[in-house]
């Protein structure tokens, strides 16, 4: 592991939201919420796609497939008054489609988590801020809404302070960031028998790469880079991960953080991302939606 730090100016980022990063390419929006578009930001090819609508705000805004293929699709979440709203356009269409569902869990309020929902064999898991969780399957939007409340201990639960959710080989993961002078974390894995979080305490050769805008999954090939989570973090210049294995966070030097004060000063980009280069065959115009 190489603790080096490399900085590149990118001008379309200039006063954007990165929405989420997939498929090689960033969604991003202006700062009214509205004007949304795609980026590569390696190539720098951009692909504009239709404004949401003025009196729509999302708070989170994922997409299913490169934008280039005609079966993308981008999907807005948000709650209102404990309710959902869905926005949703696919790849050719010139407005959006907005859809309101009500939850059967009329006692449960549920309050979406600052993580961005993942896709998962057709459908959208998503975490709500007390580690609850949302299913929905865009492509059948009516009736598909449903609400698994997860029985957490109350420990637990009222210490939560950051809720992140991932794929993996093929299982859907939650990782929980608890307050307190060590910001312990916790990894569960879903048990889709009973859709419940089952804690697990071992990641094998998996490494796992979180943000709020976006979270991914590897299978380590490196020695000594598996059962770790890395998170937007920093400890000056440092980057810093999240070992299972000892339990504490590290620096990239592997020099460990013990101490509260240190753990709680750790410098957080919250709406950074994460990205992995895939060089698309796109060159010429910027295509169009």
């Amino acid at each position: 592991m190489y603790n080096i730090t490399y900085k590149t100016d990118i001008s379309e980022l200039s006063h954007i939201t990165v929405y989420s990063f997939n498929h090689g390419w960033l969604l991003m929006g202006s700062g009214d919420g509205h004007h949304t578009f795609f980026l590569d930001p390696f190539t720098k090819v951009k692909i504009e796609i239709p404004n949401i609508p003025s009196n729509i705000t999302f708070s989170k805004i994922c997409f299913t497939s490169s934008p280039t293929c005609l079966d993308c699709m981008v999907i807005g979440f948000t709650i209102i008054l404990g309710d959902l709203r869905v926005g949703i356009i696919k790849h050719r269409e010139e407005k959006w489609t907005i859809e309101d569902f009500r939850s059967s869990q009329f006692l449960l309020r549920f309050h979406l988590s600052d993580c961005n929902p993942i896709l998962h064999n057709g459908w959208y898991y998503c975490l709500d801020t007390a580690g609850n969780l949302g299913v929905l399957k865009p492509e059948s939007v009516r009736d598909s809404w449903h609400i698994y409340p997860q029985r957490l201990p109350w420990k637990l639960r009222d210490t939560l302070r950051q809720c992140f959710i991932v794929e993996s080989n093929e299982d859907i993961l939650s990782v929980f960031v608890y307050c307190g002078g060590d910001r312990r974390v916790c990894v569960y894995k879903l048990d889709f028998s009973k859709m419940v979080w089952e804690r697990i305490e071992d990641l094998g050769n998996r490494t796992l790469y979180i943000s709020n805008t976006t979270s991914f999954s590897t299978n380590s090939t490196i020695r000594g880079m598996g059962n770790k989570i890395f998170f937007p973090k920093f400890n000056g210049k440092d980057g810093v991960f999240y070992s299972l294995a000892s339990k504490r966070y590290h620096t990239y030097d592997d020099d460990a953080c013990e101490n509260p004060r240190e753990i709680k000063e750790l410098k957080e980009f919250v709406w950074a991302t994460w990205v992995l280069p895939q060089f698309a065959s796109v060159s010429g115009e910027d295509p169009k939606w």
